[in-house]
């Protein structure tokens, strides 16, 4: 069962907006969906209305890849205008399970139910060639291959403190687990605050251990780290993950994690995050 954080605007969510989607692809759920009413308004900034999105690690600001979604209206400032042009590999899903391949992505302006006065349209609509359902969009890495990928399936997308998944791949035993602080919201309540949140991952096989630390976040608003998919993306017979690494309820930050790049003793490392917010 999905956890879901109490947060003290809980009762404003149902005024709450996010991304509209227009297409098929993969919903999220339901904890990461709920959506505030803070509002970043026309464009204008300012205290009372910017949506802050911060994650103790990863945190750098430039990557190697660039990485997009699509399935849903963005807002003008979160996609570079020439996302177009570049080379893209996808991660889709079909009837037939996931794999990757070249795909060409279109941009169209579309409204902006947040941004635009009616009439307008500075929203961008991604969308590709394949029809299939679009996982994650991957620009910059030569080295990914047109493929099948085999889902791990993990018995459950969100740990919190306290709580592990371990999972068996190609002979190595991998474990997540999940350190931090968590509180009931109120006695005899089963929703809780979490604060402190690690995110590790651990393996150990053919007589090497490894211990590292993916995501940590000082205080959520509403949500809580979430794996969206795991495997084997680059083709190493290591697992890789794409993990929303976003605090904050009312935005996603898928973030990919490869393990052909990584180095200096560690098993994965951070190739692209794309922060996109609802209001």
């Amino acid at each position: 069962m999905r956890v879901i954080l109490i947060i003290v605007f809980a009762m404003l969510s149902l005024g709450s907006c996010k991304r509209k989607d227009n297409s098929s692809a993969a919903k999220k759920s339901d904890t990461n969906a709920k959506i505030g009413t803070v509002k970043k308004m026309h464009g204008v900034l300012s205290a009372s209305n910017v949506i802050t999105v911060s994650t103790d690690f990863p945190n750098d600001t430039i990557y190697p890849a660039r990485i997009l979604t699509s399935g849903g209206v963005f807002h003008e400032d979160e996609v570079d205008p020439k996302s177009s042009t570049y080379k893209w590999k996808g991660i889709f899903k079909s009837g037939s399970g996931y794999y990757i391949n070249d795909t060409e992505l279109k941009l169209s302006r579309d409204h902006d139910a947040i941004m635009d006065d009616d009439g307008k349209k500075t929203g961008w609509m991604i969308t590709t060639s394949i029809k299939d359902t679009s996982i994650l969009l991957i620009s910059g890495l030569d080295y990914l291959q047109d493929r099948q990928v085999s889902q791990i399936k993990l018995s459950k997308d969100q740990l919190l403190p306290g709580e592990k998944e371990q999972f068996t791949y190609k002979d190595v035993i991998y474990t997540l687990y999940a350190t931090g602080d968590k509180k009931l919201e109120k006695p005899g309540n089963k929703d809780f605050i979490v604060s402190n949140y690690r995110l590790f991952l651990k393996a150990a096989g053919n007589g090497q251990s490894y211990n590292q630390l993916l995501v940590s976040v000082s205080n959520f608003d509403g949500t809580i780290t979430s794996i969206l998919f795991a495997g084997d993306i680059d083709g190493d017979n290591i697992p890789d993950f794409i993990i929303d690494t976003t605090n904050n309820y009312d935005a996603e930050a898928p973030t990919l994690y490869l393990s052909k790049p990584a180095s200096n003793g560690k098993l994965l490392k951070v190739m692209g995050k794309h922060i996109a917010v609802g209001c």
